[in-house]
C-alpha cells in the first residue's frame, strides 16, 4: 500500500500514475493501484477524502511505503508509534523529459496498527485513544529526528 504523507495531492497523483502505468503495461486488474493507494490520514493526520475512501482498520498489519516532498513528513515520531518498524529514510529524483524536476522522499513502514495511535498532528480534538501530543509542531523542521 502506497501512502502519501500530504494533504491530497501526492495520494492523488499516485493513485492516478500508478493506474495509468498498469493499464500501459497491460497488467490485471487484480493490481488495482487506486484501492492501493492511500492519504496520511492512516497516521492520524488529515488527508482530505481519502479518510473517507480507505478505512485504516482495513490497513491493519499491513506494510506501507510512504512518500512526502518533506524530509520531515517522513519524520520517525510520526510513523513509529503506528508501525512494527520505520525503514531507513530513501531520496528519489523525479524526472520529466530527462530533467530534474523535483525530489520525493520515501520510507517502508511495517505491520501498521491503526490501533497505536499516540498523537494528534492534524490540529484536530484528539481522539479519546491518544495520550501524547507531539513535539513536532513546536519544532523547526530542520531539527525533526529521521
Amino acid at each position: 500500500v502506497v501512502i502519501g504523507m500530504d494533504k491530497y495531492r501526492l495520494a492523488s497523483g499516485l493513485a492516478y500514475y500508478r493506474a495509468k502505468h498498469v493499464a500501459d503495461c497491460g497488467q490485471a486488474a487484480a493490481m488495482q493501484p487506486v484501492p492501493e493507494t492511500t492519504g496520511r490520514h492512516l497516521f492520524n493526520m488529515d488527508s482530505l477524502m481519502y479518510s473517507y475512501w480507505q478505512a485504516p482498520e482495513k490497513l491493519a498489519g499491513r506494510d506501507l511505503l510512504v512518500i512526502a516532498d518533506r524530509r520531515d513528513h517522513l519524520a520517525d515520531i510520526l510513523l513509529s508509534g503506528m508501525v512494527k518498524d520505520v525503514g531507513d529514510l530513501h531520496t528519489l529524483t523525479v524526472k520529466k523529459h530527462g530533467k530534474e524536476v523535483g525530489v520525493v522522499y520515501y520510507r517502508l513502514v511495517t505491520r501498521y496498527n491503526p490501533a497505536g495511535l499516540i498523537a494528534d498532528f492534524s490540529g484536530n480534538a484528539p481522539s479519546p485513544s491518544i495520550t501524547a501530543k507531539s513535539p513536532v509542531a513546536a519544532m523547526p523542521s530542520s531539527e525533526i529526528p529521521l
